[in-house]
This record gives structure tokens, C-alpha cells and sequence, in this order.
């Protein structure tokens, strides 16, 4: 057996593995492990974390306090969710599975025999495997590390065998029922160390993020947005001013920096119709809803469609994006001909190498003098879409869009332009009918695109038909549709965003394999309270 022993009533770590060879946490016996740790929590759904809602033990008691996302996996599928997850996997002949046990030891006894050498699961694995696997990332010192936490249910089992399911380059510790893996034997025994002396459990903070979602869930994860945000901007500084500065821009200019301003949890369950994610966040940057019913009395017969209740806040998001991404490529068009002349030669090269480097300059330098014009003149993102949609932007585009909207697709049309739909409710009508007379003409005169344009009482209809544009306008069934209802399960009234997408009349249009027609439809939502948003997401199967 690799490694020493020692007691168990000792403080640290309980086994040690020979040095690291490598930055890797997982050999290939221990990859295959791991990837079956997983695929058991989610049994080919999602990769997702998972918390124990039948053990009274808590594996943030296991994780150091300043962990910036935790993921933690519950391998026995609580609240009936295994047979849930069985009738799944009856659908995809592909993930089909031996008989004989639970779901959690028939995936294992699968993915374990696959590594090389195999992982015998029952002798190795099963007599110490408890029902939590915690994967975590926590600052060590203002670096980023990774740690992963799986709950034993015999340490001296645990102890015994785990050596032969990890190769010589991985490192790990038993400690007060928890078996603790990391990169290297320091990384493990400073977890375990500043978990003792103080974890994520101890605040309350994560405990109760993850017991405000629903009950019963099988799948949750975390991330604390502001240590997120500490994190990123240290490793994108790197003692680097330079880059210090571009790791503050792209935070600023994407909206990462808003969006990392709360915490949030998710959670995962499975039924035999279909999966859901829930989702709530704190403190993050609030949104205006709008109602529901713009999404749920669109026609009955809608493809798709996504409602927003603040497009305005989308749009504004757009330009610093495109802005940074063409600044980025503008930086290095500019300099594609001046960059290499400030290589100047090492005073130890040798005399050889001193005039290839001289030459290659040389050459580059003549290159761009003889062709001064092949730099291309960098196009301003705002003014690019200014002049594809003749009206100015963002804020013509704002006018139109109002203070919500909703996108329809409706199918393809055997002759001509798909359904496509946008109602929007302006504040300011009259001025917006104006502007989207204005961006048909544009349209028509410039791509030979016929816009139709219409009013629904205070909405603006944009469509690609008057046909279309009509039924939009209208009241329609949407929301009473069967599928619809299970989409998006329990709407609520009003909704930051929502979303719809009938998958069943995706594949037929994209003849897509038979395994993959089994997912049906997906449905999301969000709405926000305060200074709490929550959401839901589900894919419906059948």
C-alpha cells in the first residue's frame, strides 16, 4: 500500500501518497473514479453538485471558509429521484446499464472497470464510499486551489483501499470521517488545516443559501460571487499592473462585475416527465419584470419565444462587450507590423543566430513598408449595427423595445422567411412606430428584407409576414398548451425573463438522431423579490 498511517485521533492528515509527480489530481484510475462520482449524481443529465438530505453530515465543515464555489454530490439520488433517473435512462438505449444493485454501485461497477488497470468497485471503493462528494475551490495563500471531498463511512477502509484506486502522483488524507484529495500532499494538509479552523460551515452563509431552495433537491452548487470576483482579478493580475488593469476591464465591460456582486445556489431533481434546475440568487443586480402573459398568449402553435422584462439593460449590456472584444482584435491589428522591430538581440546569442534575427526583422520591416495599406482600418462595433439597421443605437433600438419584449418563432414557411416575431410594449408609441417604419425602409432598401410592422393596443409588433404580424397581435393559447404547462411549471405572474422552446418540432426540422427527439421541450424562468432573484429551468422528457 502506498503511503504511512497514523491514528486516526491525531490531528492532519491520516495518509500520506509519495511526492506529486505532476500537477494532475487524478491519474487514470483515479479520473475514471472520479468521472463515475459524477455520472452517478447525474446520471448523464448534467454535471452538477450534489447535498445530503438524509445524512446529518455536512461536508462544509470539510471545506476551508473562504471558498469561493463549492459543489457537492449526493450519490444515492434521495426522494425516489433513482428510479426517476432509471426510467431516464430507459430512454437513451446507449446509457443502458448491467442489472444488480443500486443505480450509484451499477454506474460505478461500469466506469471503474474501464480504467487501467480496472478499479475492482466492490473491494475498493464500496466498503468506504459514503453518500457526499464535495468538490470545492478555495484561496491557498491568494491561489486559486482545488479540493475534493468525499465522505467515508469507515476511515480504516477508506485508508486501506484507496491506494489502489490512485496512482503514485495523487495525494490525499483521511480525516474525521472525510477523505480529502488535492494536487499536492501541502495542498491537502492546508485544507484540512484551515477547514479546522474555520470552514464554510461554520458562517451559516452557504448553509443557508442551499436550504432555501426546494426541498428534496438532488443536486446543488454554490459560488460566492465577490470571493469569485477576488479570485479573478488575482489571477488575472499575477503581479502584473498590466494585466491587473485587463482583468478590471473585462469584469467591468462584460457585466461580469454586476453579475459577481451575489452569491447564488442551484439545485437539480429529476421526475420521470422531466429535469428541473433551481436557481436563487442574493444580492445581485435587479432587473424590471414584465407580465407572464406576453410569453404565455402568444400563439398556441409558437416554436419558440423568450420574453424580457427589462431590454433596455440588454441592449446597454451589448455595446461595451462588442466594444472590448474589437479592441482587443483592433490592439492586435495595429500591432501586427511594429511589435516584432523591439526584439533586439541577446548579448548571448551567437553570431549566427544574432544575423538571422536581424534579417528576419529586416525582412518583416520591408514587408510592411512596401504594403502600408494591408492594415485594415478598424470598424467601430455601434456604428457597424447603426448602419445594418439605419437607425441609431442603442438608443433607437431602446425606443422600439420599450420596457418589455417578447421574440416569437413560429415554424418555416415553404416559400419565403421563417415566422419570426418581436412584440414589445414601448413607453413612448408614437415615437416607436416612427423608428420602426424608419428601420423597415432602411431594411428593404438595403437587403431587399420586407419588415411588416403593426400596433396590438399600446404593443409594437416587428415581424417577418403581416400574416404573422396578425397573429401575434393577437391573444393565443400558449400557456394552455400540455407541454408548455410542464415546461415552465409553477410561472409566476410576473418574470425578469422566460423562455420556451418546443425541441419536438426542433428535431424535425434538423433531423436530429432518434436518442436525442426524447427531449421534448425546455421551459426557464426568473423573477426577483427584494434583493433575492430565484429561476427555474426544465428539460421535459418523454
Amino acid at each position: 500500500m502506498a503511503g504511512d498511517t497514523i491514528s486516526s485521533d491525531q490531528p492532519g492528515p491520516i495518509a500520506v501518497l509519495p511526492p506529486e509527480r505532476g500537477p494532475s489530481v487524478a491519474g487514470t484510475k483515479a479520473t475514471a473514479f472520479f468521472a463515475a462520482v459524477i455520472l452517478v449524481a447525474t446520471a448523464g443529465v448534467a454535471t452538477a453538485v450534489f447535498r445530503s438530505t438524509t445524512s446529518d453530515r455536512n461536508p462544509a465543515t470539510a471545506v476551508p471558509a473562504n471558498a469561493f464555489a463549492v459543489a457537492t454530490l449526493h450519490l444515492d439520488l434521495p426522494g425516489g429521484q433513482e428510479s426517476a433517473v432509471d426510467h431516464i435512462l430507459s430512454l437513451f438505449p446507449a446509457a443502458h446499464l448491467p442489472s444488480g444493485g443500486s443505480l450509484k454501485d451499477r454506474v460505478m461497477r461500469v466506469l471503474t472497470q474501464h480504467s487501467d488497470p480496472p478499479v475492482n468497485y466492490d473491494k475498493d471503493i464500496k466498503p468506504w464510499l459514503g453518500d457526499t462528494a464535495t468538490f470545492a475551490g478555495w484561496l491557498n495563500d491568494g491561489h486559486p486551489t482545488l479540493e475534493v471531498v468525499l465522505q467515508s463511512t469507515d476511515d480504516a477502509a477508506a485508508r486501506q483501499h484507496l491506494p489502489a484506486t490512485l496512482s503514485s502522483d495523487e495525494h490525499f488524507a483521511v480525516h474525521n470521517g472525510w477523505v480529502v484529495l488535492g494536487n499536492t500532499q501541502s495542498e491537502v494538509d492546508a485544507a484540512i488545516q484551515a477547514a479546522d479552523a474555520s470552514s464554510l460551515g461554520d458562517s451559516g452563509t452557504y448553509d443557508g443559501d442551499i436550504n432555501a431552495l426546494p426541498n428534496d433537491e438532488a443536486a446543488t452548487a454554490w459560488v460566492d460571487g465577490p470571493a469569485t470576483q477576488k479570485m479573478l482579478q488575482g489571477l488575472f493580475g499575477n503581479g502584473s499592473a498590466g494585466m491587473s488593469a485587463f482583468g478590471g476591464m473585462m469584469l467591468g465591460s462584460t457585466g461580469l462585475g454586476d453579475v459577481l456582486k451575489g452569491r447564488f445556489a442551484v439545485g437539480l431533481h429529476a421526475t420521470n416527465d422531466f429535469v428541473q434546475f433551481d436557481v436563487r440568487s442574493v444580492g445581485t443586480k435587479q432587473y424590471a419584470s414584465a407580465p407572464a402573459s406576453m410569453l404565455t398568449q402568444l400563439p398556441s402553435g409558437t416554436i419558440g419565444a423568450f420574453e424580457i422584462g427589462d431590454p433596455g439593460a440588454v441592449v446597454d449590456g451589448i455595446a461595451p462587450a462588442l466594444n472590448l472584444v474589437f479592441g482587443a482584435m483592433n490592439a492586435g491589428v495595429s500591432e501586427s507590423c511594429s511589435s516584432g522591430f523591439s526584439i533586439a538581440p541577446s548579448p548571448g546569442m551567437s553570431p549566427a543566430e544574432r544575423r538571422r534575427l536581424i534579417q528576419k526583422l529586416e525582412h518583416q520591416q520591408a514587408h510592411c513598408q512596401q504594403q502600408p495599406t494591408a492594415v485594415p482600418t478598424p470598424t467601430n462595433p455601434t456604428d457597424a449595427i447603426q448602419h445594418a439597421l439605419g437607425i441609431s443605437f442603442p438608443s433607437d433600438v431602446k425606443t422600439i423595445l420599450g420596457d418589455r419584449a417578447v421574440v416569437a418563432f413560429g415554424g418555416l414557411e415553404l416559400a419565403g422567411l421563417p415566422d419570426v416575431a418581436i412584440r414589445s410594449h414601448p413607453t413612448d408609441l408614437s415615437s416607436a412606430q416612427t423608428l420602426a417604419q424608419t428601420l423597415a425602409t432602411h431594411l428593404s432598401s438595403s437587403a431587399g428584407f420586407n419588415l411588416a410592422t403593426s400596433s396590438a393596443g399600446d404593443d409594437l409588433v416587428l415581424a417577418t409576414s403581416s400574416a404573422y404580424a396578425d397573429q401575434v397581435g393577437k391573444a393565443g393559447g400558449l400557456g394552455d398548451v400540455a407541454q408548455v404547462k410542464t415546461a415552465l411549471g409553477d410561472l409566476p405572474g410576473s418574470v425578469g425573463v422566460a423562455l420556451y422552446v418546443d425541441l419536438s418540432r426542433v428535431w424535425s426540422l434538423v433531423h436530429a438522431p432518434d436518442s436525442i427527439q426524447h427531449l421534448k421541450a425546455i421551459g426557464m424562468w426568473s423573477t426577483s423579490s427584494g434583493d433575492t432573484t430565484t429561476g427555474q429551468v426544465r428539460i421535459v422528457l418523454g
